[in-house]
């Protein structure tokens, strides 16, 4: 009886002891299992670690993941000094985005250039199509020319005319959604994303860009107003299509966005739970741990993603303080923080900071090279800028642009702190 006895309370004590082990050390235990698994899975063999195999360890793929990703985003709340914070609390002073504008030293656009002030640009960009109509970049070079020339509806019709190509690369659907999305024509781009995320299943970053342009559309408070059910429709799918990259089991190499899409994933049920009236608050939300829910408080965000696959581009900020932060120095003395260097996928990489300091911060890229062959040239990349995140003030400017030399750094804007 008093073995027996002996017994039990041992047994209780280790289920004590298990119980009081950290997040922290059982996440890097299942994240360290998940590394060796897949390394097996990689050789063509099967291994199954001792405590995989335990009830103790008997928990779905979602809960293996959550506890994953909570110790990586607790290592970014540290490095950080990030903290989850109530929504609608002190905002950064004010800022002013300013984005480099794109201008390829191309003998095409000398010409545009030209007849801009006659308001002939339209037509010479028709006029050139026969020497340079069988290149994608020719189009989309134009387009933005005649953008930022005040000129929408023409810059979309450019577009739209890539399509007449018959190119479905994925890689060039993407960059022209891109660069629909910098026009403002949400619809086709959304369309587009459609398309890229039925022939790259997967790639993570298909399903993110497809929520991230939902979800776009849906912040517009006059679409909302004029489409209600698709509207409800749009944030519900954006945000089911978060989760999915947040859980899902992706290449190593693609690993960690997973922590970039709970960032957004949150920004967006912050945002349904202020924009929306209670009638319309029963929209399907995704299923999200406790732990990973709460939207980080950060006053300046920059996110750079690009085109191409096995394809390296870093990010580069140079804060006011005159200190780079980048792939080798990814932590700042102010609280800046890179995430991890992608160097063989699409990105992103992402430049957080909880409170800016006032002054200028440089935002370049630096495309270091690829593995892979592109229609458009060497890499397309997508930088988005938020100041005040998930605030009710935020602001957000979004620029595309083609790295055209390897190794160069290429200036993409600033953002001004006051």
């Amino acid at each position: 009886m008093e073995e027996e006895n002996r017994r039990q309370k041992l047994s209780e004590r280790r289920v004590e002891a298990e119980a009081e082990r950290s997040v922290r050390e059982l996440a890097h235990t299942i994240s360290r299992e998940m590394e060796l698994l897949a390394v097996a899975e990689d050789s063509g063999e099967f291994l199954q670690a001792d405590a995989t195999s335990t009830p103790d360890y008997a928990q779905s793929s979602n809960s293996v993941q959550t506890l994953r990703i909570l110790n990586l985003s607790t290592n970014l709340e540290v490095s950080s000094s990030l903290e989850f914070r109530v929504v609608d609390s002190a905002t950064t002073g004010a800022a002013q985005i300013t984005l480099k504008r794109w201008d390829p030293r191309t003998p095409y656009m000398a010409n545009l250039k030209a007849a801009a002030e006659s308001g002939r640009a339209y037509q010479v960009y028709l006029d050139q199509r026969a020497g340079f109509g069988n290149s994608p970049a020719y189009f989309l070079d134009c387009a933005v020319f005649l953008h930022e020339h005040n000129q929408p509806q023409l810059a979309r019709r450019v577009l739209t005319s890539i399509l007449e190509l018959g190119l479905d690369e994925p890689d060039l659907l993407r960059v022209v959604a891109y660069r629909l999305i910098d026009v403002g024509d949400l619809d086709i781009a959304t369309k587009l994303f459609e398309d890229v995320l039925e022939m790259r299943p997967e790639e993570p970053q298909s399903y993110r860009d497809l929520a991230n342009v939902l979800a776009h559309r849906w912040e517009n408070s006059d679409w909302r107003s004029a489409h209600p059910q698709q509207a409800d429709q749009d944030i519900s799918r954006a945000m089911a299509l978060l989760h999915q990259v947040v859980f899902g089991r992706w290449d190593r190499r693609l690993q960690e966005i997973e922590i970039i899409a709970l960032m957004e994933l949150n920004r967006l049920l912050a945002k349904v739970d202020r924009l929306l009236p209670e009638e319309r608050k029963g929209i399907l939300r995704p299923d999200l741990d406790s732990r990973l829910a709460g939207v980080l408080d950060v006053g300046l965000r920059i996110v750079l993603s690009w085109d191409t696959d096995l394809t390296d581009v870093d990010l580069w900020i140079t804060e006011p303080t005159g200190n780079n932060v980048y792939y080798a120095k990814p932590h700042s003395v102010i609280g800046g923080r890179l995430s991890r260097d992608f160097t063989q996928g699409y990105g992103p990489e992402e430049y957080v900071l909880k409170q800016p300091i006032p002054g200028r911060y440089q935002i370049r890229a630096k495309y270091f090279g690829t593995r892979q062959r592109n229609l458009l040239g060497p890499v397309t990349v997508k930088a988005v800028i938020f100041t005040n995140w998930a605030l009710p003030d935020e602001e957000r400017q979004e620029l595309t642009l083609r790295l055209d030399r390897v190794r160069d750094i290429a200036s993409v804007g600033e953002v001004r702190i006051n």
